[in-house]
């Protein structure tokens, strides 16, 4: 039986989610820009080892996911995971967010990859542990709309520090790193200690004691219509969001000529996206999850393109967008992870098992890969305009196609992920009818 869901539950599960969420975001924000830019490396290659480190996922999330579903320890089969990732996690975000002057491609590619490991062995069994937390449709919303609203207010929290740093009149990149990685290593250990004190890991739900075979298993996971529609949506709409994000100071910097407009852009963006979790959340509660997830997919592809109007000096248009996007954005983030929660519910019905953590980490390794594919999009296209960052100067047709590969590049994979999930099978009436049939099993 999963553990009541009280806000002083909600509150303990989600408080890790106020770290966790920039382990991430300055690897698609600010790694690229400032790896090319304060340490010269080519822009093009910077992007290859973001996508490059990410292919490892492949391998290790459906080990992890698979592994965390399957051990049974008398601290449970998600806490394990979690203790030994996270000093992996936190030792590499410092070293690739605080690198040497001479850091080169090596050691990107060496910080990365053990971000990425470090990453996974955390996050897979976190987010699988919210979803065994509750069996409802709703309650499913509510749990990842408070994690997704924590995690909005860790990032509000980082992006504070680039503000202060101005008031300050302290500038630059780097230094901003550095802050963001002493909150990070700092506060996610932390939080970590906190949540795994306090909250109890709920049991598995299992009606048949026979776990399926490894490939069996796998074969199971890419039957289910549903998950792979989801999969496919998701990994298009991350990438295509992606691009835009990996661009992001690039164009503030060189178009807009306003690169100390992005702190409070981005800092805006995340408020949006704070209020934005709330809203997408209460309108799931009356409207499958489904449509939400499309309009909103459909909405950040409108909010980027409506960026090709707006030039040099017109930084307050360009971060209006971005702040736009950032509300649409809240409804990308926490509507997945509720329904995949949902799909579990199909899996234990055809194999008997919960394996929430094989489909996070499935649709976790979509993701991760689709935003490799989105940060190499996003500094390919650039690099085959003639554009680098490293340049004095940049002729006004250079800067032209800057801002037609930001604002459009983005789009068609946003709006077909919008198509795949508009006609989603697994509706709130289908997921009762699953845990109706469940209930039904358990008592034969």
């Amino acid at each position: 039986m999963a553990t009541p869901i009280t806000n002083r539950i909600l509150t303990l599960y989600s408080l890790p989610q106020i770290p966790h969420s920039l382990a991430l975001l300055p690897v698609v924000n600010f790694i690229p820009a400032y790896y090319s830019d304060n340490l010269g490396l080519p822009i093009a290659m910077v992007g290859l080892m973001l996508m490059l480190t990410r292919l490892t996922d492949v391998i290790t999330d459906p080990l992890v996911g698979i592994a965390s579903d399957r051990a049974r320890t008398p601290i449970g089969r998600r806490r394990p995971f979690i203790l030994l990732g996270l000093p992996i996690l936190c030792t590499a975000a410092w070293l690739l967010f605080v690198p040497p002057q001479d850091a080169g491609l090596g050691w990107l590619f060496a910080c990365l990859f053990a971000m990425y490991l470090g990453f996974t062995l955390v996050d897979l069994p976190y987010a699988s542990w919210g979803a065994d937390l509750s069996n409802d449709y709703n309650e499913r919303s509510k749990i990842t709309g408070w994690r997704g609203a924590f995690g909005a207010i860790g990032t509000l929290a980082a992006l504070s520090i680039p503000l202060v740093l101005q008031v300050l009149g302290r500038h630059g990149t780097g230094e901003m790193l550095f802050w963001i990685a002493i909150f990070f290593v700092v506060c996610q250990p932390l939080a970590f200690a906190i949540m795994l004190a306090m909250v109890r890991e709920p049991r598995p739900e299992t009606i048949n004691r026979q776990h399926p075979s490894f490939w069996e298993g796998l074969r199971l996971v890419f039957r289910n219509g549903p998950f792979v529609r989801l999969l496919a949506a998701v990994s298009l709409a991350t990438a295509g969001m992606v691009i835009g994000a990996t661009l992001n100071l690039l164009v503030l910097t060189h178009m807009i000529k306003a690169e100390d407009a992005f702190p409070p852009i981005i800092f805006l963006q995340n408020i949006a996206l704070l209020l934005g979790i709330p809203f997408w959340g209460l309108l799931a509660q009356h409207f499958e999850k489904h449509t939400i997830l499309a309009f909103c997919s459909m909405m950040v592809a409108a909010c980027l393109a409506a960026t090709v109007f707006f030039g040099e000096g017109q930084a307050v248009g360009f971060g209006a967008c971005l702040v736009l996007l950032g509300f649409a954005l809240g409804g990308v983030i926490f509507l997945p992870p509720s329904m995949v929660a949902d799909i579990v519910d199909q899996d234990i019905v055809d194999t008997g098992q919960e394996r929430t953590a094989t489909f996070f980490a499935f649709l976790g390794m979509g993701t991760k890969l689709a935003v490799a594919i989105g940060v190499l999009v996003g500094t390919a296209l650039p690099a085959a305009i003639g554009f680098q960052p490293s340049d004095a100067n940049h002729a006004p047709e250079v800067l032209v196609n800057l801002s037609l590969v930001y604002a459009f590049s983005g789009l068609p994979f946003l709006l077909f992920a919008a198509l795949l999930v508009w006609r989603y099978p697994l509706s709130r009436e289908v997921q009762e009818e699953l845990r109706h049939r469940i209930s039904s099993m358990g008592q034969q």
